[in-house]
């Protein structure tokens, strides 16, 4: 999936035009005294309802964005009976499963993205008390941690500091995307 890459993109492309639109407002704020207190207030006025547009737009695009990622991971997470492979007898209590075992298996599906593998992998790792080195996110997660960074991306539209570090900081980009949206 796009998503991460997608918001990025997004929010990069309107803190931009954001920021053009207020380096306008504020050249024509020190050129103030070369007009017409009017003609001044009116110009003005205009750029700043410009300035609005492009924010609630923004934010608009951002949010259409976190609803269609969410409304995706609702298809992902439905559980599916043609998703159910043969590694499914291995549940059955024959062979007693080992940890690296489960570990492969999640590799495995989280790379085929079977959420429905998944979610009976962790189920059984779960009813019989294995722990694993893997994570398993629910839906709800996901969607939770998708609106966290939506809202995010919309103070990044009003905030230059925080504009700043969504597009030039890699470090600071790598470290707000939580460990359930890495990959998405």
């Amino acid at each position: 999936m796009e998503f991460v890459k997608t918001l990025r993109d997004v929010t990069i492309s309107y803190a931009d035009k954001a920021a053009a639109k207020a380096a306008e407002i504020r050249a024509l704020d020190s050129d103030r005294n070369n007009y017409v207190q009017s003609a001044y207030m009116d110009k003005r006025r205009v750029l700043v309802k410009e300035q609005e547009d492009i924010l609630i737009e923004g934010r608009r695009s951002i949010l259409d964005i976190v609803d269609t990622y969410k409304q995706l991971l609702k298809e992902r997470y439905q559980a599916k009976g043609s998703a159910v492979t043969d590694d499914v007898k291995l549940f059955d209590g024959q062979i007693p499963l080992t940890p690296g075992d489960l570990e492969a298996l999640v590799d495995k599906y989280t790379q085929a993205d079977n959420m429905t593998m998944l979610r009976m992998i962790f189920d059984y790792t779960h009813k019989n008390d294995i722990h694993i080195d893997r994570a398993f996110y629910t839906e709800q997660t996901r969607a939770q941690t998708a609106d966290a960074l939506g809202e995010t991306m919309c103070g990044a539209l009003t905030s230059d500091m925080t504009a700043a570090l969504v597009k030039k900081d890699d470090f600071f980009w790598s470290n707000i995307v939580a460990d359930a949206l890495k990959g998405e």
